[in-house]
């Protein structure tokens, strides 16, 4: 279950977690928060005899389920300059948040270039410790859409044949490597960070990154599978869908489509990302 804005209880697996630096990667630390669910009466045992009259019997509290270790994940918002961002539907099959609108993306591999994907990265990354996300954002977002946040001179004869390969469980890197060695990823901007809660059996530490929709590559073509539906919104067209029923958005996309509407009142979503908003990191950590 997502949470937003509440203090840790028996019944709340995470809150919205304070304002953290985001600093340089090198001195930037892991660490985790893990709320208890305890009791100031002791565990009856088998020696311990009956409970005498008029005293309540002694309550054994469970443990709280702790949940897994978040993997490594990347989504892509791209972003129109009416400051209209894409959001794909998830099929009713999904083991992950079923029929919900979210933005394109998906796991980190170790072929995106992260050394492992099941340990818990820092809270703070920049700089080079942020590609192997980004490589994911972009490889998944191409994968999942048929658009592609590349820049490289074959692109727009090639782009199909990469999405079949990596359809087929190819790498991106390798992938575009084998075409030539021009191509480069085109603008990121790192700007939001949230960690599923512990209380889930599937969990993510996900960084969302923003950038331009190409221009140039028709509309996004969902395979129908993985994905069921697409659509360019405006985030408060987002929000409305999601009050009145019609979409169904978790707490990361519902938050950032709040700030991104607040965001497309003053100006665009793209000169706003490319400033360098701070990245406060959400959920356990």
């Amino acid at each position: 279950m997502w949470l937003i804005g509440l203090r840790p209880t028996a019944s709340a697996a995470w809150v919205r977690t304070v304002s953290l630096p985001i600093g340089d990667s090198a001195t930037a630390r892991s660490v985790t928060r893990s709320p208890n669910v305890s009791s100031t009466a002791s565990p009856r045992t088998e020696n311990s005899g009956p409970a005498s009259a008029g005293t309540p019997p002694e309550v054994v509290m469970p443990k709280r389920r702790t949940g897994t270790v978040p993997v490594a994940a990347a989504g892509l918002v791209l972003a129109r300059p009416d400051n209209r961002v894409l959001m794909v539907r998830r099929p009713a099959t999904a083991r992950f948040a079923p029929k919900a609108w979210v933005f394109p993306g998906g796991l980190v591999e170790t072929h995106d270039g992260l050394a492992d994907v099941t340990i818990p990265t820092p809270l703070a990354l920049s700089g080079a410790d942020l590609e192997p996300y980004k490589v994911a954002a972009v490889r998944e977002c191409l994968e999942e859409t048929g658009l592609a946040c590349l820049r490289a001179s074959w692109l727009d004869e090639q782009r199909m044949q990469v999405r079949q390969a990596l359809h087929r469980g190819e790498g991106l890197l390798s992938t575009v490597n084998a075409y030539a060695a021009d191509a480069e990823l085109a603008p990121l901007h790192y700007v939001s960070f949230w960690t599923t809660p512990s209380s889930s059996p599937l969990r993510y530490s996900t960084r969302f990154f923003l950038a331009a929709a190409p221009t140039d590559q028709g509309e996004a073509a969902v395979d129908g599978v993985e994905l069921t539906e697409s659509r360019w919104l405006s985030p408060g067209e987002a929000i409305e869908a999601h009050r009145s029923g019609q979409f169904l958005l978790l707490p990361p996309q519902i938050a950032q489509l709040r700030q991104y509407a607040a965001v497309a009142r003053v100006g665009g979503l793209l000169d706003w990302a490319a400033s360098g908003p701070e990245v406060i990191p959400n959920g356990p950590v």
